[in-house]
């Protein structure tokens, strides 16, 4: 309890959704408690960091990841304040923090309760630098490790079940490669002292508006590729170009902080090309239909027995869509 008092640089963790274990009432009493709760996407993995939350009084709580944050960018008399032309927006000394709203990325109507933002992983467990409890005890790592630094301290024992799916579990073979909860607050934590201190790091994503403009773009050049290009193996060789060079554009959005929603794109691109062939492949048929039935009435002509008896054979092989128009250019002859 005494080191509690004493320790103002000590940060304890709390439940917000579900409270197992309270913080210590000291730590509670002197402000030094964020909350450890994550938000999990439909698909169970953790792609946002909740920053904040508002409590039933009106109070706004911080998170573990923000807070130490915070606290190491206040020994450097840097403090958040809210952006002049926008209230719910951040200013973080070199970062402009934007929550995250409910169709932002990709989603489509997702809970964004509390304030979130995207979360722009540093890495796995071997992008940071950890120790065991014992070599902690026996004095074994270099004060260099710690002194100055952000120090999380947390169970990884797989018996503790802190564990979490994130974009790194992607597996084909095997079971998914699950990240410690520990780890996970430090990503957040990385991820907010690298926006301020250097101006990079916070996802950025286009807005509603624009994003569906280029859905519309992207169907439109399905659309004309589809229209140009009549063999379906040609038409998927331009597709596919097409497509990497979007993902290429995109990767390299990626690394400059932008994340864009390719999927959407893509899926607009080969719809559009597909059924634009499709159409175009049946009013190709359509014509030649039209065609061949003129030839076969100019033989008539010459011919009315054997003319009709191929007009007959050709009206029952088509269906029914085709025998209408048979039936109609008849009509005009």
């Amino acid at each position: 309890m005494e080191l509690f008092k004493n320790t103002p640089n000590l940060i304890g963790t709390d439940k917000v959704v579900v409270a197992k274990i309270p913080p210590p009432p000291v730590l509670t009493e002197l402000g030094q408690v964020g909350f450890a709760d994550l938000v999990l996407d439909g698909d169970a993995k953790v792609r946002r960091a909740l920053l904040t939350v508002r409590s039933l009084n009106g109070k706004i709580i911080e998170s573990l990841g923000l807070k130490l944050a915070l606290h190491y960018l206040k020994t450097l008399n840097i403090a958040y304040h809210p952006h002049p032309n926008n209230r719910h927006h951040i200013q973080l000394e070199k970062a402009l923090i934007i929550p995250f709203q409910p169709n932002d990325g990709g989603y489509v109507r997702a809970d964004a309760g509390g304030y979130q933002i995207l979360l722009n992983y540093r890495g796995t467990e071997e992008q940071f630098e950890s120790f065991n409890i014992i070599d902690l005890l026996a004095k074994r790592i270099p004060k260099e490790k710690i002194h100055n630094r952000v120090v999380l301290i947390g169970a990884t024992a797989e018996s503790i079940n802190d564990f979490f799916q994130t974009p790194y579990s992607n597996q084909l073979f095997g079971p998914a490669k699950l990240m410690s909860g520990v780890f996970l607050h430090a990503n957040i934590t990385s991820q907010i002292l690298n926006a301020a201190l250097s101006g990079k790091g916070i996802l950025r994503t286009r807005s509603e508006k624009s994003n569906n403009l280029w859905i519309f773009l992207y169907s439109v050049v399905g659309a004309l590729l589809g229209w140009r290009f009549k063999s379906l193996k040609i038409l998927a060789l331009y597709c596919s170009i097409t497509s990497a060079a979007l993902l290429g554009f995109s990767y390299l959005a990626f690394l400059n902080d932008w994340w864009i929603s390719t999927f959407c794109y893509l899926l607009g691109l080969i719809l559009a090309a597909i059924i634009t062939l499709a159409l175009t492949m049946k009013e190709l048929e359509k014509i030649q239909l039209r065609q061949i039935i003129k030839s076969i009435i100019i033989f008539t002509k010459e011919q009315p027995a054997t003319g009709q008896i191929a007009l007959e054979y050709l009206k029952q092989g088509e269906n029914k869509e085709n025998q209408v128009i048979i039936d109609k250019i008849l009509q005009d002859y």
